[in-house]
């Protein structure tokens, strides 16, 4: 068996933990290969904390690799391990473990200069630049006539991310294996602005307008922003999914409890 052992961060203690994991790997009989030779690993481990694993699973998800998380960050939602339970990834080699798929939404970004596609396992976010201005938001749901709202921002967020930007934004938590989309105005200018849950077949269209001038920008999954002034977002459930590697059987509700404190 092969693994991908791969993290994004260049910290002393995930460097630690990456090097722990390569010889808790050998020990068992998997070898450890490099990002590149992906396509031919039986499956990938990501070490760091939830922008971590986020960003390696949507990457393995493309080649149809499961993900193991090991925590090595603060909270952690996404890993399957802490740093102090790499004895556990023996049952990698039994078998012993089950797939949890996650959600991906496919993104598409349209402006007056190009158009560009994106995969969000958290959440696409629609906002103004710097100025504290409010925007004005369209949002068209499977091709009806538009909703306004005057807000911050807007999110749209997949079961997954219900537990990140749309929590702290008063959205509701969602556990990941419903499918479905939330959205979750950002400090909305209304008193009746509330989060609402689409069902995972909706088709959801957004533009908007920010007051006195000044950009509007969306970000998937906290990536780079991109200028949306003069552009629209359409967001749809993905037929690409996340296989999230679970070998401890600790149910979400438990687990969001434990992060949360």
């Amino acid at each position: 068996m092969k693994a991908v052992v791969v993290t994004k961060t260049d910290n002393p203690r995930t460097e630690a933990v990456v090097n722990s994991v390569q010889d808790a790997l050998k020990k068992i009989n998997i070898e450890p290969i490099p990002y590149e030779e992906i396509a031919e690993c039986d499956f990938v481990i990501a070490v760091g904390g939830d922008g971590t694993i986020l960003h390696v699973a949507k990457n393995a998800a493309l080649y149809g690799k499961a993900v193991l998380g090991i925590n090595s960050g603060r909270i952690g939602y996404m890993a399957g391990l802490e740093a102090d339970e790499l004895e556990l990834l023996s049952n990698l080699k039994t078998g012993d473990f089950r797939l949890e798929k996650r959600m991906l939404l496919d993104i598409n970004v349209k402006t007056d200069e190009n158009e560009s596609s994106h995969l969000a396992l958290n959440e696409v976010v629609v906002s103004r630049g710097g100025a504290a201005r409010i925007i004005d938001i369209n949002l068209s749901v499977n091709g009806e006539a538009p909703i306004e709202y005057g807000a911050d921002g807007i999110i749209v967020s997949t079961p997954t991310g219900s537990t990140a930007y749309s929590l702290s934004a008063g959205g509701p938590v969602m556990a990941p294996d419903i499918e479905g989309m939330i959205l979750t105005p950002i400090c909305p200018h209304s008193l009746d602005s509330r989060s609402v849950i689409f069902s995972a077949d909706t088709q959801l269209k957004i533009d908007g307008e920010c007051r006195s001038g000044g950009d509007v920008y969306c970000s998937v999954d906290g990536e780079m922003p991109i200028n949306v002034t003069n552009g629209s977002i359409t967001v749809k459930k993905s037929n690409t999914v996340v296989n999230l590697i679970r070998i401890k059987n600790d149910p979400f509700y438990k687990i969001f409890k434990d992060k949360i404190k």
